[in-house]
């Protein structure tokens, strides 16, 4: 609605004047990106666009190759909802040779879908189709990783557990026999 939109236009704001008189350049920038995706949230593509590129110079001056390379992407995107095909794969290309570079497997899945997207849109329907099969091959893979993941956290879990619940097994064991002695004991004393 348009309250909430004006309440987190205002607290954005009040965040990013605070960024920069703290000197955090790093949150600054942060803020500005935020800005940038409420804007495009709202259609208002030029004002989201100003927003990246002042973020997107900050986090080169801080040399924030992760944030570069999600900006370059985000503002793909911009770029191909507004139909500037040509820049929307510049800033796709720019973010994906970043993220094969620094090994990011989900930005690079994001981008392979991305210039997919665009080479369909400009009817380069061969490269959109090498584009999305590459997609389709990292998403597996990164799905399988992450099934992996899952399955290895519950089965340490699991063992955890088990171990767990050996070790409590094993102390109540402990605590019967001694329960056990000392009634014994108990027992022979008054016996004597």
């Amino acid at each position: 609605s348009q309250e909430v939109y004006e309440k987190a236009l205002e607290y954005l704001n009040k965040a990013l004047e605070m960024k920069v008189e703290l000197g955090e350049p790093g949150g600054e920038s942060i803020c500005l990106a935020s800005l940038g995706d409420l804007y495009s949230q709202r259609g208002e593509y030029e004002l989201a666009m100003q927003n990246y590129r002042r973020s997107l110079e900050i986090k080169e001056e801080i040399s924030d190759r992760v944030g570069i390379c999600q900006l370059y992407y985000t503002m793909g995107i911009v770029s191909l909802k507004i139909g500037n095909y040509r820049q929307a794969g510049i800033y796709t290309d720019s973010s994906l040779t970043i993220a094969l570079d620094l090994e990011l497997l989900e930005l690079q899945v994001l981008n392979y879908k991305q210039l997919s997207d665009i080479q369909s849109a400009t009817g380069n329907y061969y490269d959109a189709y090498r584009n999305h099969v590459t997609h389709k091959e990292l998403y597996d893979s990164l799905l399988n990783k992450e099934n992996i993941k899952k399955v290895t956290g519950l089965e340490y879990e699991y063992n955890f557990e088990k171990e767990k619940r050996a070790i409590e097994l094993e102390q109540q064991r402990k605590e019967v026999l001694m329960e056990a002695e000392a009634h014994r004991q108990m027992i022979v004393r008054n016996t004597l």
